[in-house]
């Protein structure tokens, strides 16, 4: 189960993403400085089970892993990681390649090429799981 609350602001996910078991995605109405404060998850990005969301931005091709949390105004770039566990301060930019990891989190290495790679393979491999559920249901 997955839980979204675009209860002041919205939330917006994008093709191919896959969002977990377990993921909170919130949003907040505005900053300090009256900035509107959305949830936008790109496309072809995978959120890890437990991950929270909160009022961020993730970018296309990017992953977010399991219990990771991000932030108010916290931007996860194309092709970066948040490591399982780890605590995106708010207004933190995850820059693309990284990997940032720890809590508070900060940046501990490059993504590799076989890291670069997955992003996409990972959401492909999502949505044929789901297709083969959704077909399997419709059969029955």
């Amino acid at each position: 189960i997955v839980c979204g609350a675009g209860d002041v602001n919205h939330i917006e996910i994008g093709e191919g993403t896959n969002i977990q078991d377990g993921v909170i995605i919130h949003v907040a109405k505005l900053n300090a400085k009256g900035i509107e404060m959305p949830t936008i998850i790109g496309n072809m990005v995978t959120v890890g089970h437990g991950a929270i969301l909160h009022a961020c931005t993730l970018e296309d091709e990017c992953m977010v892993g399991i219990g990771a949390k991000v932030l108010d105004g916290a931007v996860v770039e194309r092709h970066a990681i948040v490591a399982a566990g780890a605590v995106v301060p708010p207004g933190k930019v995850v820059r693309s390649g990284e990997v940032w990891a720890g809590a508070p989190a900060r940046k501990v290495r490059d993504v590799t090429d076989a890291e670069r790679s997955y992003f996409i393979t990972s959401a492909t491999n999502y949505m044929e799981i789901a297709e083969q559920h959704y077909s399997a249901w419709r059969r029955q």
